[in-house]
């Protein structure tokens, strides 16, 4: 697949420090004789206040980040790991991520999503301060692994719009900027191409990352768009729709200019033509290809589907369906 002051609790989540930052033990004093023959009281002397401890920080999946005084925040379904410099960017992202949550839940009722989250571990979230190879402006990262006689990962890096430079920030694939709409949408669709691959891996019976590219960014970019908020709801599929009407050769049987944009509409266009329980079989069909639990579940050959999608096009891309 893109500033308050530190709290020891961090509404819903606990923000944990990666290092200790406890203060040095206080040097020993002597007291001195009093006069009468006692011992005179000496004042404690202040303990020194801790510097913050800044060190580099090595994922599980071999990413070096850079050094920092690295906190994280512990939630149901992700982990959030942060400089304590973004603590303020933490607590937007656990936003996002606990309304994601619950919206994806309910989007996928049939399925424990919780639970799927948490199966085989939870993913880490690594807000990055910089520009890096694994996050920038326009691009986010996810490393995840199950399975291969290797322990299990998922790490998912991010660069939050407050981190990219003004002149920077224009513009994503709908041609708005890198603001927090951004942030919201980019951080749902990598929380859906995580749930989505377990929930296949754990059902199906063919691989998730073997249907095309339209299938599986659109399935994630679809869910992330729909359910992010009401500006990505309204404004950005709505920038989508356009931006694939404007040029029908952009989507074909062989092949689509964009899995995200062009990916999200055709998968408006199959829940506004079979509706969405009968996407979510495709996905967990027990089926061994894609192509055959797309003809089991829908009904279709491949080139079929995409005989009725020109035809739902051409009608203006079709009445929507509901998100």
């Amino acid at each position: 697949m893109n500033r308050i002051p530190l709290l020891a609790t961090l509404l819903a989540g606990h923000l944990i420090a990666c290092h200790d930052t406890s203060p040095p033990s206080a040097p020993v004093r002597i007291p001195a004789p009093a006069p009468d023959g006692g011992t005179a009281p000496v004042p404690a002397p202040a303990a020194p206040s801790a510097a913050p401890q800044t060190a580099p920080l090595v994922t599980a999946s071999g990413t070096d980040l850079p050094a920092a005084d690295w906190q994280k925040l512990a939630l149901t379904t992700m982990t959030i790991h942060f400089p304590a410099s973004m603590a303020e960017d933490a607590e937007r992202f656990r936003q996002y991520v606990e309304s994601f949550r619950a919206a994806v839940g309910a989007a996928l009722a049939g399925f424990d999503t919780d639970a799927t989250m948490r199966d085989p571990l939870v993913c880490n979230l690594y807000l990055v301060p910089v520009t890096s190879s694994v996050a920038g402006p326009g691009h986010a990262r996810s490393r995840t692994s199950v399975g291969g006689g290797r322990p299990p990962l998922c790490d998912i890096f991010m660069l939050p719009s407050t981190r990219i430079p003004e002149g920077k920030r224009c513009c994503t694939n709908a041609r708005e900027p890198f603001d927090h709409h951004y942030d919201q949408r980019v951080l749902g669709h990598e929380y859906a191409g995580v749930l989505l691959d377990r929930l296949n891996m754990a059902h199906a019976g063919w691989a998730f990352h073997d249907a095309p590219g339209w299938f599986v960014q659109g399935f994630e970019e679809y869910l992330a768009v729909t359910l992010s908020s009401e500006h990505t709801r309204k404004v950005t599929l709505e920038a989508y729709r356009a931006i694939v009407a404007s040029d029908p050769a952009r989507v074909s049987s062989r092949a689509v200019k964009s899995g995200y944009v062009d990916g999200t509409v055709l998968h408006q266009f199959l829940r506004a033509e079979f509706g969405a329980a009968k996407v979510q079989a495709v996905l967990v069909s027990k089926e061994t290809s894609f192509q055959a639990a797309l003809k089991r579940e829908l009904g279709v050959t491949h080139d079929q589907l995409f005989a009725r999608w020109d035809r739902w096009r051409t009608k203006g891309l079709g009445t929507g369906a509901k998100p």
